[in-house]
């Protein structure tokens, strides 16, 4: 099992390649972790459709434990 700090670093690198893809020479500055935090906690507040596109997101770097925390790695 991947830890919480690699699957946050996996997602911030392909986070970074969205962001930089339309033109890599341009600064970019952002917080991956306070972006990957917020859509952590707004994913246990949704349901339904929204839930299942969040979890869709998170699939490949996160996945949620039964008690409802969202660890790094995969099932």
């Amino acid at each position: 099992m991947e830890s919480l700090s690699a699957a946050n670093t996996t997602f911030a690198l392909n986070l970074f390649k969205k962001l930089s893809a339309n033109d890599p020479t341009k600064n970019l500055v952002f917080s991956p972790l306070s972006i990957s935090s917020a859509m952590l906690m707004v994913s246990l507040g949704a349901k339904d459709n929204t839930e299942a596109q969040m979890s869709k997101v998170y699939k490949d770097t996160f996945y949620q434990n039964e008690k409802g925390g969202w660890l790094g790695g995969g099932p």
